[in-house]
């Protein structure tokens, strides 16, 4: 795995998450130049031996994007990469880009919409509707 410039050797039992949580501790925030052991990670998304992550600095709370490759594995089947965590998974990363349709759709539906803001994320009603 490359991190940092440097080829790591990490026993793949453990996730990348927990791998990064641990690496964390031996890189400083580039805006701040706090530590940073501790910090926010989110899973955006990963396509075989490539994994895409939001760290999130815990003093300024600035977050950047991470890209890890794992290399030397046979990834022609991503379920023996590394299996993440349902609840590691960030789901906006499943569903695709945003249409053109549902653009639409949302402005026809805020064009007339006069109520409180509630009203637009209740399952009954509003743009839920």
């Amino acid at each position: 795995m490359a991190v940092g410039g440097f080829a790591i050797c990490y026993k793949l039992s453990v996730s990348i998450l927990d791998f990064v949580r641990d690496r964390a501790r031996y890189y400083n925030c580039q805006v701040c130049g706090s530590n940073l052991e501790g910090c926010g990670i989110k899973l955006l998304g990963r396509e075989y031996d490539r994994y895409r992550l939001e760290i999130t600095c815990p003093s300024c709370e600035v977050s950047f994007l991470l890209a890890l490759q794992v290399l030397g594995l046979n990834t022609d089947d991503p379920e023996e990469v590394d299996p993440i965590p349902v609840e590691a998974r960030d789901p906006r990363a499943e569903r695709g880009p945003v249409t053109a349709e549902e653009v639409l759709e949302v402005h026809e539906r805020l064009r007339d919409f006069a109520g409180p803001l509630t009203d637009l994320f209740a399952p009954t009603g509003g743009a839920g509707a």
